[in-house]
């Protein structure tokens, strides 16, 4: 009969519902709220996740939803008082010396108290409800009943594929009566996430805990809706929010699962604070990668891309009814559609929660389903976009992460300091050129600059541009020939080094450059690129076509920066396609990219077919015996200098440096990965 308490509570409702509807308008909220309360605990943690949302419910639904998120009606005390006898590990004044019955916060599984130790260390005590397994798996078999009557009457619910995501919400709901599992979260995350800035997860003090109690640490903080106590701008938290986000979804694949604003605090520093780890996702790099393709497939302008990768892999195609290949496809017509209006529309503001409902439409029109992995995500990244365009209505999720991911980047983080030690005074990120006679690495990168100058076939008074300049060492050679040099880097550290030197560049990336002073400048006579294709993308996006697409990007840039016969010199790391498509190479290719997800590399017949139509081929040459004598070089020096640059470079940075070494050295080993020198002229 409890199965059906649900079904009992709304038809005794309906009257005053009604009524309220009629007479009382106002009023609706509150009722709605309390009706939630009533209904179980997984309905409140539904309203929970929809409390962030105001671009769905009115300030009065969101304020009487908010409720639900710390101020859920509690157990009664002396209930209260005879269950945590029976639960603790302990007698309470064994574990504490005091106990504060008064509550700190009242969620929809579990409550939660304050207490001291018996040390003096102040603590947050969390009881799960009395029980709360038996009333989840009640509302459960309700829920799962009217999604199966729902899912044939209603083609929206069928779109988002809604029978397997309420199977995970009710696995992921029952994990949450387990405060083992829960303890246990929060020790993975805090060591996941033990380097990350801005962040703050509480200890946890497992010999006092079990099933059912949890004891962890007491940090006071500032309500997420309080950020104006914070002497911190608003758009700053929202990029520290939105950060957390990237890195949890896209770097480390591990997700707090339930990131409403009764999960997380401020620290007075603009820390974030998260509690409450009952849900997490644990998500396969398969997963991150399609998701960030797609979300920066969108970014940069390749609307038609995004529309054929959503059709490919976000939708489930065993039960699609439809034959969804591209051409004359009404399905991708309409995809392709409202991707390009949503993001001119709102410039990448509030852009997901509009995005995937228009989505949805164009589902439930063909009758189409998503894949139930990708609803998860693409619902976390709606529930956190609410709270961060309550930071800042105008702030751009899309961009911050592009900012996010080229901040990141080994190459564009570490030091002056910490770049002598590995690659020496004279070395770049670059390959060296160890030609006959040269044996030291300082050498045989003079002797690649003096090649690139003999090949661009440059002189006095010529203008040159050096993309991905880093620091300033060709930039000097240009300018000793009496030419005018110009760098271009993404890289704070190297445009500083540069301007110190007196050399003349620009702090941006090349896609943005047109944005930056580069317009001020005259066309070049040439043009040097050394090793920069190797960022244009990841692997994954070399394999599922993104990167090709910014690859003809570039050219169609370089054709545009160039005079007429101007030359462009390419020096590019390339990987052999085999290795993204050929299935001997799965398990390499996936212990690569698992380990290293932004790691990426052209194909030489990308680079010859993207440049084709812009530029003529002078000279192609395989340098490939350049690679090792520089990775071997660059490795003896991280080893004679790892202590030293332990302290120099951030240890998410150095891990990432350490391993695209090693496997930098085992591509080359492999000849999986070569070297080519190319002399490109402008048809």
């Amino acid at each position: 009969m409890s199965m059906f308490k649900p079904v009992i509570i709304l038809i005794k409702k309906l009257p005053r519902f009604l009524f309220l509807k009629l007479f009382k308008k106002d009023k609706i909220p509150k009722f709605v709220t309390q009706l939630i309360y009533e209904l179980g605990p997984v309905y409140v943690k539904c309203a929970q996740v929809m409390s962030t949302r105001k671009d769905l419910f009115s300030e009065e639904f969101l304020e009487e939803l908010g409720h639900l998120r710390d101020k859920v009606p509690s157990e009664d005390e002396e209930t209260m008082r005879s269950f945590l006898k029976s639960v603790a590990p302990k007698k309470i004044n064994e574990i504490f010396a005091e106990f504060n019955f008064e509550l700190v916060a009242a969620g929809s599984v579990a409550q939660v108290y304050k207490g001291k130790l018996t040390n003096g260390e102040i603590v947050a005590i969390k009881v799960l409800r009395p029980g709360i397994r038996e009333k989840i798996e009640d509302n459960f078999k309700l829920i799962r009943f009217l999604v199966k009557i729902i899912e044939k009457i209603n083609s929206s619910i069928r779109a988002i594929n809604l029978k397997e995501i309420v199977s995970e919400i009710e696995e992921l709901l029952l994990s949450q009566t387990n405060l083992e599992n829960e303890a246990a979260n929060y020790e993975e995350f805090k060591k996941v996430f033990e380097h990350d800035q801005n962040l703050q997860v509480p200890k946890v003090y497992r010999e006092y805990s079990n099933r059912q109690f949890m004891v962890s640490e007491f940090i006071n903080g500032i309500q997420p809706y309080d950020y104006n106590e914070l002497d911190i701008d608003p758009r700053e938290l929202a990029s520290r929010v939105d950060n957390l986000l990237d890195t949890m979804i896209f770097m480390r694949g591990f997700c707090h699962a339930d990131l409403h604003p009764g999960n997380f605090f401020w620290s007075r520093e603009g820390e974030i604070i998260l509690i409450d780890f009952g849900l997490v996702h644990r998500l396969p790099q398969i997963d991150r990668d399609d998701v960030m393709t797609f979300y920066l497939s969108i970014f940069d302008g390749f609307y038609d891309f995004a529309a054929d990768y959503f059709l490919k892999t976000f939708l489930n195609t065993e039960e699609c009814p439809i034959d969804l290949s591209i051409d004359d496809n009404v399905v991708y017509k309409s995809i392709y559609k409202l991707i390009h209006e949503q993001f001119t529309k709102t410039n990448g503001e509030g852009f997901f929660s509009s995005l995937f409902r228009q989505l949805l439409k164009v589902m439930r029109k063909y009758h189409l389903k998503i894949e139930a992995n990708y609803s998860k995500l693409f619902l976390t990244l709606i529930t956190i976009e609410g709270y961060i365009f309550t930071l800042d209505p105008s702030f751009d999720m899309i961009e911050n992460t592009r900012k996010k991911r080229l901040d990141s980047a080994e190459y564009a983080s570490i030091s002056h300091e910490a770049e002598q030690l590995i690659f020496g005074e004279f070395g770049t990120y670059s390959t060296a050129m160890f030609v006959e006679g040269v044996h030291s690495t300082e050498a045989a990168y003079r002797a690649r600059d003096d090649y690139i100058l003999d090949q661009l076939k440059m002189g006095r008074g010529n203008f040159v541009i050096d993309v991905g300049c880093g620091r300033g060492r060709l930039l000097e050679k240009f300018e000793k020939a009496g030419m005018n040099a110009l760098g271009i880097t993404i890289s704070k550290n190297e445009h500083e080094v540069c301007k110190k030197e007196g050399l003349d560049t620009i702090w941006s990336s090349w896609e943005d450059s047109d944005k930056s002073k580069l317009q001020e400048y005259p066309l070049a006579d040439g043009m040097t690129v050394i090793e920069m294709l190797t960022h244009l993308g990841s692997l994954h996006e070399n394999k599922v076509g993104l990167l090709e697409k910014r690859l003809e990007r570039f050219f169609s840039w370089a054709d545009r920066k160039l005079k007429e016969d101007g030359r462009l010199f390419i020096q590019c790391l390339n990987v052999d396609r085999d290795f993204l498509c050929d299935e001997k190479y799965v398990e390499d290719y996936n212990r690569i990219q698992n380990q290293l997800p932004w790691l990426g590399f052209t194909t030489l017949e990308q680079v010859i077919s993207s440049s084709n139509r812009y530029f003529k081929i002078n000279e192609c040459e395989n340098h490939s015996h350049d690679l090792l004598k520089t990775y071997y070089s660059m490795k003896r020096n991280v080893d004679r200098n790892f202590v030293e640059l332990e302290k120099l470079i951030k240890p998410e940075i150095f891990s990432f440096l350490l391993k695209e070494a090693d496997a930098l050295i085992e591509l080359s080993e492999r000849d999986i990965i070569s070297l080519h020198r190319i002399v490109l002229q402008k048809k």
